[in-house]
């Protein structure tokens, strides 16, 4: 067994685990090591979401997302509700694009528009 110093009381300790009774299918469970000595929690391991759980927070983001899209082209922006939905979809999948682009490329938002600026140039020669 590895011995950790707990940095609570200054002991070279071998940790106790706490298992959280956490079963859920959108995030991993935490554990939490603990000193015996003096009980304090000296670091956690696991924990973080599921891949069934990002899909549940991206489908719940892209809904809020697209609603807010619709609430701000409908109120803010006074037009009828059939040109806000078009307006919605357009917007969301315009950020989705961005936001995709982004992560997939490692591209700051500088570089990506800078990269369509030259190919709408291209097109135009």
């Amino acid at each position: 067994m590895s011995k950790v110093n707990c940095k609570e009381c200054n002991n070279d300790v071998v940790p106790r685990l706490w298992h959280e009774d956490m079963y859920s299918w959108i995030s991993y469970r935490k554990n939490q090591h603990m000193c015996p000595i003096c009980g304090v929690t000296m670091y956690e391991t696991g924990g973080g979401t599921t891949p069934f759980g990002i899909v549940i927070y991206s489908i719940i983001t892209s809904v809020v997302v697209w609603w807010s899209f619709v609430f701000f082209w409908n109120y803010l922006a006074g037009f009828t509700k059939e040109t806000s939905k078009t307006l919605a979809w357009t917007s969301y999948f315009i950020v989705t694009s961005v936001y995709v682009s982004t992560k997939i490329l490692d591209l700051t938002v500088r570089q990506l528009l800078s990269k369509i600026v030259i190919m709408i140039r291209r097109i135009k020669i």
